[in-house]
This record gives C-alpha cells, sequence and structure tokens, in this order.
C-alpha cells in the first residue's frame, strides 16, 4: 500500500493559509493540470472545473439564496499519475517540479480547505499499455488509500481531482458565484491566459439535479476582458526581470489597474497600481482603441521563482533598499524600477489626465499658495498627487513633497560627504557633480518654500492685526490683550514662546533678537510691586562680550513696551501710560525688579531704556504727552521724547502708523512672493 513520507497533520498545522485564501487550493489543482497538459506535450489542452452545488439553497449570495458548494472537481487530458509523478506525489516537499518553482507542498493546501480528496488519473504505463489510478487523500495516519489500479482505454488519459467538503474555518470566505470564481481564476493565471499555449479552461456550475451552466474562461478572457497585450523588461543587479502589460476592457467607472509580482507563472503579491500613480483613479481611455481599459502588469523573473514561500503567498525578500543584506534586490528596488517601465507605458494615454491636473496645481500655487512655486520642477514628485484635489488636501501633499524632498537631499547629502578618496575617474567625477547639483538644487527649493511661508504668515497676520484695530458690530473695540496676544503671548516669556510663535517685528524686527522677554508677568519676585507693576513686554539686550553667564547676566539695554485698548479715550492717574513706564524703570533701577525665572533683573549704571507705548492718539493722550514735553516725529504721525535723567526714550506709535509701517516694511516680500496685501 503506498503511503506519504510525511506527517501529515503536522504539515498541514504548520501550513500558513489565511481565511481569505482557501480559492487557492483550486489554483494550486489547476496549475497541477497546466503542468500536466505541457508534460504531456498536448496542443489541444483543457482544463475543467466543476463546482458541484448541493440541494438546498442556504448562503446569501448577491441576488438571493444560493446552494453552497459541497466539492470542486478539476479535470485535465494532462499526462496523468505515471509512477513518476506519484512517487513525487507520496514525499513530501518534493524537488521533482523544482524547476518550475514546484514546492512540493501544494497538494496539501487540499487537506487544509477541504475534507478529503478523491484522485482518478489515467496513464501511459508503456508503450499502448494505459492504467487507471483511483486513491483518497485525507489528512489522516493513513493518508493515502483504497488506491487501485486497473487498465484503461487511451482516449481516457488525464486527472481528474475531487476536492469534497470545504472546511468550516473556510467555508465563510470561500466564493460562491460561478462569475466570481472564473474571474479569480483568470486573475491567479493570468500569466497562463497572456500566454497563446494557454489550454482551454472552462467553468461549469452543476446543481444538486446535475444540471448546469458553463462559461469558457479562454473567450471571457479574450472578449469580454482583454484589449492586447505590450512587454517591456529591466535588469537589477545583473538580473533580468520581464514586464507584461495587459489591458483589460473597463466594465465600469471604477479604477482596477493592478501590479502583480509572479512566482513560478503564478501571481503571489497584487498592489493597487494607483498607490504608484494617482492619475489612474479611473480607468484610462485609449486613443486607439477608443477604449476604456484598466492595466494589469505582471513582472517575472528568475529571482522571483526562487524566492516565494511554500505556500506561493508572499516572498520571501526585504521589503525596502538595504533592509537585509543577503538579498541581492529588495521588493521596493523592483516596484521602483517596474513602475518607471509603466510609466513610460503609459505616458500616450495619460498625458490629458496629468495635464489636467499640472494646471490646477500650477493654478492653486499661483494664486493661493505661491510659498510652493519652487517644487512644481520636481514633476517625480508632483506626478503623484491625485488628481482633483480640494484647496485643503492639496496644500497638505504639496507640504509633504516638501519634507520628502528635504529626506532625498539630507540622505544624498550624507552620501557626498561620506566620500574620502580622491575623485580619478572622470565618469566619478561627472557623477560627483550632478548629485551634488540635484541637492544644492533641493536645498534651495525647500530654502524658499519654508522662506515663502514664513513671508505669507507675515501677511496673514498683519491682516489679522488689521482686523483686530477694526470696530466690531457693536460698535466697541477690541481690549488691547487681543493685540497683546497677536504680538507675544501673555502670561509668557522668552523660555516658554519659540521664535515662530511670537510676532514683535509688527513693532520692530530688533526686538525678535532679544536675551531677554517678559510679558505681561510681575517685575517682583513676590508678584506685588508699585501698583502691582507689570509691564506689557519687557525685553532686555546686552553687549556682546566674551562670556556671560546666564544667571548673572547685567543688561545694557531693555525695551518696554505698554499697550492701550484701540480708541481708547479714558485714563486715570495710575493709567497715564508715561507714568506706568517711568514706574517700571525706577524699579528696574532700583534693583528691585526680577525675571520670571526669579533672578534679579541687574542693568548697566548706564542701561538705555527704550520704551513703545502703543495706543491711538486721542485727545486724552495728547493732553498727557503734552505734560511731558513730547515732540511730534517728522511725520507727524507719532511722538517722541527722550527722559535724560533716566535715560529712558519714548515713542508713542498710533495703531495706524504700527500697521502702515510694518505693511511698508514687508511689502518687498509680499511683492517678489507674488502676493497682493489687501
Amino acid at each position: 500500500m503506498a503511503t506519504i513520507v510525511t506527517d501529515v497533520a503536522g504539515k498541514l498545522r504548520n501550513l500558513k493559509l489565511s481565511q481569505n485564501d482557501g480559492v487557492l487550493a483550486v489554483f494550486e489543482a489547476t496549475m497541477n493540470a497546466i503542468h500536466a497538459i505541457e508534460d504531456r506535450k498536448c496542443h489541444n489542452g483543457k482544463v475543467t472545473i466543476t463546482l458541484k452545488r448541493a440541494k438546498e439553497k442556504s448562503v446569501i449570495g448577491d441576488n438571493g439564496l444560493v446552494a453552497p458548494i459541497q466539492s470542486i472537481e478539476i479535470k485535465d487530458n494532462g499526462i496523468g499519475f505515471d509512477e513518476n509523478n506519484f512517487k513525487s506525489f507520496l514525499k513530501s516537499e518534493s524537488t521533482y517540479k523544482a524547476a518550475r518553482g514546484g514546492k512540493g507542498v501544494g497538494r496539501f493546501t487540499w487537506l487544509k480547505v477541504f475534507d478529503y480528496v478523491i484522485v482518478e488519473s489515467t496513464y501511459l504505463e508503456q508503450i499502448g499499455e494505459f492504467k487507471m489510478r483511483i486513491f483518497r487523500f485525507e489528512n489522516s495516519d493513513n493518508p493515502i488509500s483504497s488506491e487501485t489500479i486497473e487498465d484503461a482505454p487511451a482516449e481516457e488519459v488525464g486527472t481528474i481531482i475531487k476536492l469534497c467538503g470545504i472546511n468550516s474555518e473556510y467555508i465563510n470566505s470561500f466564493p460562491i458565484h460561478l462569475e466570481n470564481i472564473a474571474d479569480q481564476v483568470i486573475s491567479h493565471h493570468l500569466v497562463s491566459f497572456v500566454d497563446k499555449s494557454c489550454p482551454e479552461f472552462v467553468i461549469v456550475d452543476e446543481d444538486f439535479d446535475g444540471n448546469s451552466i458553463q462559461l469558457n474562461l479562454n473567450k471571457r478572457f479574450q472578449n469580454d476582458f482583454l484589449i492586447d497585450t505590450d512587454a517591456d523588461s529591466f535588469v537589477l543587479e545583473n538580473i533580468a526581470f520581464e514586464v507584461a502589460f495587459v489591458r483589460l476592457k473597463a466594465l465600469n467607472l471604477t479604477a482596477d489597474h493592478k501590479l502583480f509580482l509572479c512566482a513560478n507563472d503564478r501571481v503571489v503579491t497584487t498592489d493597487e497600481l494607483k498607490k504608484y500613480f494617482p492619475d489612474m483613479y479611473k480607468p484610462v481611455y485609449n486613443t486607439e482603441s477608443g477604449l476604456y481599459y484598466n492595466l494589469y502588469v505582471l513582472v517575472k523573473s528568475v529571482y522571483l521563482d526562487h524566492n516565494v514561500n511554500n505556500e506561493r503567498t508572499q516572498f520571501i525578500l526585504p521589503e525596502k533598499e538595504g533592509a537585509a543584506k543577503s538579498y541581492l534586490i529588495s521588493l521596493e528596488e523592483i516596484r521602483n524600477l517596474t513602475v518607471e517601465s509603466i510609466y513610460n507605458f503609459l505616458e500616450p494615454d495619460i498625458n490629458s489626465i496629468r495635464k489636467e491636473k499640472l494646471d490646477h496645481i500650477q493654478d492653486y500655487v499661483l494664486r493661493e499658495a505661491p510659498q510652493y512655486r519652487s517644487l512644481l520642477k520636481f514633476q517625480k514628485h508632483i506626478d503623484k498627487v491625485k488628481p482633483g484635489l480640494s484647496s485643503d488636501k492639496l496644500d497638505l501633499e504639496l507640504h509633504k513633497i516638501k519634507n520628502k524632498i528635504s529626506e532625498e537631499a539630507k540622505k544624498q547629502l550624507n552620501g557626498i560627504l561620506k566620500i574620502d578618496e580622491p575623485l580619478s575617474d572622470p565618469d566619478r567625477i561627472e557623477e560627483y557633480k550632478k548629485n551634488f547639483s540635484d541637492v544644492v538644487a533641493k536645498v534651495n527649493a525647500v530654502g524658499q518654500t519654508d522662506l515663502a511661508d514664513y513671508v505669507i504668515h507675515r501677511k496673514l497676520i498683519l491682516s489679522l492685526f488689521e482686523k483686530i484695530l477694526s470696530k466690531k458690530e457693536n460698535g466697541e473695540y477690541e481690549y488691547e490683550s487681543q493685540v497683546h496676544n497677536l504680538l507675544f503671548p501673555m502670561k509668557n516669556d522668552s523660555e516658554s514662546i519659540d521664535y515662530n510663535h511670537q510676532n514683535l517685528w509688527i513693532i520692530d524686527e530688533k526686538l525678535s533678537y532679544h536675551k531677554f522677554l517678559a510679558s505681561d508677568l510681575p517685575l517682583h519676585e513676590n508678584k506685588q510691586g508699585k501698583d502691582g507693576s507689570r509691564p506689557d513686554i519687557l525685553v532686555g539686550f546686552d553687549k556682546p562680550v566674551a562670556y556671560i553667564d546666564k544667571k548673572s547676566s547685567v543688561y545694557s539695554s531693555m525695551v518696554i513696551v505698554e499697550f492701550k485698548r484701540p480708541m481708547r479715550n479714558y485714563y486715570s492717574a495710575n493709567q497715564d501710560p508715561v507714568q506706568q513706564v517711568i514706574n517700571y524703570v525706577e524699579e528696574i533701577q532700583d534693583g528691585k525688579a526680577f525675571d520670571p525665572a526669579g533672578r534679579p533683573i541687574n542693568v548697566t549704571k548706564n542701561c538705555k531704556f527704550f520704551a513703545y507705548i502703543i495706543c491711538d492718539i486721542t485727545d486724552k493722550i495728547q493732553s498727557s504727552l503734552r505734560r511731558y514735553s513730547f515732540q511730534k516725529t517728522a511725520d507727524e504721525a507719532g511722538y517722541f521724547h527722550f527722559n535724560t535723567e533716566m535715560n529712558v526714550y519714548f515713542e508713542v506709535i498710533s495703531y495706524d502708523k504700527m500697521l502702515m509701517d510694518s505693511q511698508q516694511r514687508n511689502q518687498i516680500l509680499f511683492d517678489k512672493l507674488g502676493i497682493k496685501y489687501s
């Protein structure tokens, strides 16, 4: 009695096959059928798949209840289970079909998914003598049973594999509709269907009473799917890869473009092409045929044949380049060169889609986001943007491109900096120059984008500032706290707020380059000073010296900023802004002021104080300024005064003047960027 030389139960336990992959067991049988036909050198090869259904309709289908599939038969007119094939079948992980990529484990998927298998095979024993071998294959201590060998007529050469009873683990995910199974067979064996020598494939759907309907898969593929095919190839690390392009008729407006990596003439992994080509978000129109199509791309190579797992569900290759030194080539490298090949193939058909998308992106950049203008020359990245995006989503994609270019530049620059040997080879010198120029272009583009981002930020801040100064619907004006928080957030200091979150440049660009700043924080360590002294903004500067300990810094100049509510026209005695500034200066000069960390604010004997009083110059303010002998500025839009006794220079700036001056200072930046201030 013949038997398999392996522990079948252990083999099945170690076989990894997900619940959604149960149909692969059928594909293993159909691929064996193709190989059997090839081995017989049969020019009229035929594979028939018969779905045998139960009597009762108990499974919910697309159009109501359908009868479940009880068994599946795969019949071929190939060479049959002769002695060589049968010996290979009995040996676990046989290398008999290694040249075709056979792993010697495919038949175990039958028992993983189905309860048992019946094999009936007629073969040539010797010239003029034919035999029929019948046996049962199951998961038991005696996996091969009920074996018989009988004489058989020659016209019946071939094999029938009966896969009986779908296991409960796979039954719920197993396809139930004839068309669905047919299309999955076509997709899995796409390499064979594209080949003109493909055997005839027929799938039969048979009910319990023997009534049936059938589909010819070759005709279905040729008439309902295929438009045409084309081919290309590329070489990686001296290993050849073949690329087949298959244009399939689009049955609707849903994109179904796919990239298949194949091993041993079988599809192993499937990727959506729109992941690499966002322009392919719908079927592509071919001007020559006048048809919309979906593109299937198949990649074959001996390298892929040798690096696939036993179940042929994934490749045993690193995903990313450089992830594993033991492999020459990663899947990422294979896909990248395949994508280049696809790009060249598709170019005539997707030019119109790409042009429409590029026009949309350029229009958005010119009208709304000029900071991204320098990125438009990086065509490879722009091509990956999906067409038809809204402004918000497009902005996000362009920001991602900027970051991607920055990462590429850093990686290239690190590679250039690692070159330590002299460059004597002219080719290497040219390559070095090219790489260096590429890095410079990327760094410049990212820098221009960052600068443009900041210029636009300034434009938006000035627009917001102008809005804050406007009268509200209720006829009142915003409190000074709104202006204060816009320029520098209240209750914060220079340690808690970074450069990008303060807008002191509206007052004076130099204020951004301070050593110490406190915003609406008490001058006194115990929080109590003259009238609760708390200047709106206090800024400290020091002279450049060899070394200054931060904890014992002595400031040579200080700036005090005091805000008043827009259009405020009433001030009590202790709210007079000039007097408030004088009080602050006195406390600092007397050594009674502390920074937010609780350290004393030490100033030099001749420390210069600059005081900005930001307010609307109302009648009340003008009256106060006259008492302190303030003079009008040359443009008569503000006032100034120098208190020689306290070494304080005062400048009173109206909100209108501060806004106008800042607009004028930044207008050249807006002009260069091509944006208008309004």
